[in-house]
């Protein structure tokens, strides 16, 4: 055991620096993105150390660095024309850009190659000459304009220049770039205006900056476009300007949302780097470019995360915690490079604004998140047992039964208390009352024979008291002993209704004891217990192969010889103190039997649901064993497939058998599937000192075919059914084909939803029905009808009920060749009387009463009598309903006259 507290120790131990390292790694990862971020890099440029004294040539200029500011990240170098240029210059420019433009040009160290030259370079190192023709990242020559200075700083490098394309002459000579936040002065402007390429391009500018020339004003700047001849048009929330000078537009005092990098280009609208699904989607908005990149990046990590965590064997919940914080983690570092991108920040200048804001957010929220989401899981085994309802101890309840609000039955006055009775039971004067209250002494116990296993008796049956117990002992056996991993039976009477529990140690008092008498909670006379033991050999050479000296908190018994303790309490609470003591001994020879299959999960023939090929099986074991099946009748060794068993001889099931799992599969459909199963015993032993079994335990699938419920056996089915009650009986039918046994099934209805079915009153065959009543309205039900082996169908119908509650109405009276002829507005029945002393005051069935017939039986609206001028017609009709008027009242009463028919 403490064995086994190391090596968990020691997991967590390993789980927790592996954790440690993953969050370390990931947060120099996010660190050195935070950095990468500020740093440019152009296509091909490869990566130097840039030493004071650097020198390389590009064409006949050539370039020496002269001063390396590491702080603030700045290039200082100079630039002369042939070997002996009478006017070279000097210019500082920050490194990152130093290392675009010219970091394809020197591929050597300083020191091992002062001077490096190539004669084509493959990217322009600046911008091209405004209208000259020259493209960007095509070759070029230019002759040093006039103008230039020896110290950029120190000088306006566009003094004595007279034109933009002069500007962007002396630009080639100083490349730099304009920078996120830089103010738009004058000199700014006019190298913007001068730079090809840039004409017709939006450069972003931070929002708030106005600008008034003459009588307008345009507040709110957004952004500017250069045009040619040095012009700018001027966008904001206020309006626009076309034609700005560089002047003019200084006077704004704008700062740039961006950086504008000379050679690159990239002002505003043009494609950024998201990623390729934002490529593919054609993004190149950088607010949407970078959140559709976070998504694509936290699909990445959500992904991958599981087959790391489950490479470097880390416990579920925390793979699933790093998963969600590292998809976290990556998404907040693009949204907060998509917030820097966007108009909220404009003019901030603060942390928010900083490099590092998108690196400590997606950190931050990954660390967050991971604590959030991660949760220590711990895994405990829980027994337990679902009992019926206990009543209380005692009776002091019994006569709150008798409250007059509810009858008192006997289920109420017992669930009020073990010793509550019910008195005068059924008559109308039922009373609960504690039936003996002086009732003090615990149960008397005494041997039960008639549940003992055969083979087997008690030796003492004396109660107790004055018995201490007994000992159950196999007959004819040299010692007596029951036999190992065999079940018995044995039981306790008691003399009044008992709970009783039993228990391997001796216990203080009667709740301290842990298990239930037969494990039933319920007070009684008679009380059966079933045990199945492992022989002490089992028990002690388990224990030896595992280094226990406890199995499943049974103390191994050397000698195999065992005390169970019986306690009982009456219903008033009183337990003997002094438990009841029933003793045996369990056979200590060796196992030399192979072990049984006693029991399965799934029955033998038992049908299985079509289009099922495997099913899950439990084979249970008289002793711990392992099993295997085969669809051949083979030996066990050559059998294919394994199960999953238990192998500690206290793992026992609630069936006093040991449980071996596994799946079946193969099942073919309409036809007998036959299982062979063996098993070996001793799991623990070698292999050569295990019993096989030699015979198979043989298990048979039935493969089915669908369920059908019949086509049009559905009743009713659209139709309309009348009634002359508030309510009408409605008998639903249905009938099942095919599936298993010809249909053979057990039906469900159920109401308007579709859901919560009931079974149907007479089921389990192939017909089926269940009768309802009904009122008005319109209704639909749906069936679903399942069999054995779980094959189901299902249908709905939907039918009406009409309830009639008036009676037929007489619409027409006529005289038809020499007949009296009513006609009324539904089919009914019409009866007649001429007794003027009764008059409508009698009754359809009394005597002398005339049923009016029909002159066919297809239409029963129409009704005949004699035309008889002497008499008169008291005439009550009666619809298929039986509405009919009341008893005094007619429905018409005819007098004939005469009648001259010409």
């Amino acid at each position: 055991m403490k064995e086994k507290n190391k090596k968990e120790m020691r997991k967590k131990r390993e789980s927790i620096f592996i954790i440690a390292n993953l969050l370390i790694s990931i947060l120099a990862i996010a660190f050195m993105i935070g950095l990468e971020s500020e740093r440019v890099s152009g296509d091909g440029a490869e990566e130097h150390e840039i030493n004071k004294g650097m020198k390389f040539t590009i064409g006949d200029l050539n370039y020496e660095v002269t001063g390396v500011n590491k702080q603030e990240e700045k290039i200082i170098y100079r630039v002369t024309r042939g070997s002996n240029d009478p006017d070279p210059y000097t210019t500082t420019v920050p490194e990152n850009y130093f290392r675009q433009t010219f970091g394809s040009h020197f591929d050597t160290p300083p020191t091992a190659s002062p001077t490096s030259t190539k004669k084509s370079p493959s990217v322009a190192p600046v911008a091209a000459q405004a209208g000259t023709g020259v493209s960007v990242g095509s070759d070029f020559e230019v002759d040093k304009p006039s103008g230039l200075v020896n110290r950029f700083e120190d000088q306006d490098p566009t003094e004595g220049l007279d034109s933009a394309a002069g500007a962007a002459s002396s630009a080639q000579f100083i490349p730099k770039v304009i920078g996120k936040g830089t103010t738009l002065s004058g000199t700014t402007l006019t190298e913007i205006s001068g730079i090809k390429g840039l004409a017709g391009k939006e450069i972003l500018v931070a929002k708030g900056g106005s600008l008034t020339i003459g009588e307008k004003t345009v507040t709110g700047i957004t952004k500017i476009i250069p045009q040619e001849g040095g012009k700018f048009t001027v966008i904001g929330k206020g309006g626009s300007f076309e034609g700005v000078s560089a002047e003019e537009l200084s006077k704004a005092n704008l700062q740039l949302k961006g950086d504008l990098k000379t050679g690159e280009l990239t002002a505003a609208g043009s494609e950024g780097n998201y990623g390729k699904l934002a490529k593919i989607l054609g993004i190149k908005n950088p607010v949407m470019g970078n959140l559709v990149q976070g998504l694509q990046w936290a699909a990445v990590a959500y992904f991958a995360i599981p087959f790391i965590g489950d490479l470097l064997g880390l416990e579920p919940e925390t793979t699933k915690a790093l998963q969600y914080a590292v998809s976290s983690g990556l998404f907040a570092y693009n949204a907060a490079e998509a917030l820097q991108a966007s108009s909220l920040l404009e003019g901030n200048s603060g942390f928010f604004a900083s490099s590092s804001f998108p690196a400590i957010a997606g950190i931050g929220i990954g660390i967050v998140v991971f604590i959030l989401t991660y949760k220590k899981v711990e895994y405990k085994t829980i027994s337990f047992t679902c009992l019926p309802w206990e009543a209380p101890v005692g009776g002091n309840d019994c006569e709150k039964c008798n409250d007059e609000i509810q009858t008192c039955s006997r289920y109420r006055c017992k669930s009020l208390g073990q010793a509550c009775e019910l008195l005068n039971e059924g008559t109308n004067e039922e009373k609960c009352y504690w039936a003996n209250p002086k009732d003090v002494s615990s149960p008397m116990i005494t041997p039960n024979e008639s549940v003992l296993t055969d083979g087997y008796e008690y030796t003492n049956t004396k109660p107790r008291p004055p018995s201490w117990g007994t000992f159950i002992v196999k007959t004819r056996s040299k010692d007596g002993c029951i036999a190992a991993f065999t079940p018995i039976s044995f039981g306790i009477n008691t003399n009044k209704p008992s709970q009783c529990k039993i228990d391997f140690n001796k216990t203080a008092t009667y709740d301290d004891m842990q298990f239930y008498f037969g494990e039933s909670n319920l007070y009684g006379y008679s009380h059966t217990q079933n045990l199945n033991l492992p022989s002490p050999e089992a028990i002690n050479s388990y224990a030896a192969s595992t280094n226990q000296s406890e199995t499943g908190g049974l103390t191994i018994q050397n000698d195999g010889r065992y005390k169970l303790y019986a306690r009982c309490r009456s219903g008033n609470g009183f337990w003997n103190i002094d438990p009841y003591e029933i003793q045996f001994c369990v056979d200590k020879g060796p196992d030399t039997q192979a072990p049984q299959i006693l029991e399965t999960s799934i029955r033998n023939n038992q049908p299985v649901q079509f289009e099922v090929d495997k099913v899950p099986i439990v084979v249970y074991t008289n002793e711990p064993a392992n099993c295997r099946w085969s669809r051949t009748n083979l030996i066990f060794d050559k059998m294919e497939n394994n199960m999953s068993c238990a192998n500690n001889p206290m793992q026992m099931q609630s069936n006093l058998l040991y449980a071996c799992s596994g799946e079946l599969t193969n099942i073919e459909d309409r036809k007998d599937n036959t299982y062979y199963f063996k098993c070996e015993d001793q799991p623990w032993k070698p292999k050569n000192e295990r019993n096989k079994m030699t015979s198979s335990h043989i298990l048979t699938l039935k493969g089915t075919q669908p369920l059908n419920i019949v086509k049009n056996s559905v009743k009713p089915s659209n139709e309309t059914i009348t009634g002359a009650t508030t309510t009408i009986p409605i008998n639903l039918t249905l009938e099942t084909e095919h599936g298993y046994k010809d249909g053979e099934a057990t039906c469900y209805y159920s109401v308007n939803t579709g859901d919560n079915y009931i079974e149907m009153l007479n089921t389990n065959t192939f017909k089926h029905s269940q009768q309802q009543d009904l009122t008005a309205g319109t209704y639909t039900y749906y069936f679903k009808c399942i069999d054995l082996g779980g094959n189901q169908d299902t249908t709905n119908t939907t039918f009406t009920i009409f309830v009639d509650t008036k009676e037929p109405n007489v619409v027409r009276v006529l005289f038809d060749n020499d007949k009296l002829k009513i006609q009324t507005d539904e089919d009914a029945d019409c009866y007649y009387t001429n007794n003027d002393n009764t008059k409508c005051n009698y009754e359809l069935t009394n005597e002398g009463i005339n049923l009016m017939p029909h002159e066919t039986n297809n239409n029963k609206k129409e009704h005949f009598a004699p035309w008889d001028l002497k008499e008169t017609y008291y005439i009550k009709c009666k619809d298929v309903n039986g509405k009919q008027p009341s008893p005094t009242q007619c429905s018409i009463t005819v007098r004939p006259t005469e009648i001259n028919v010409e």
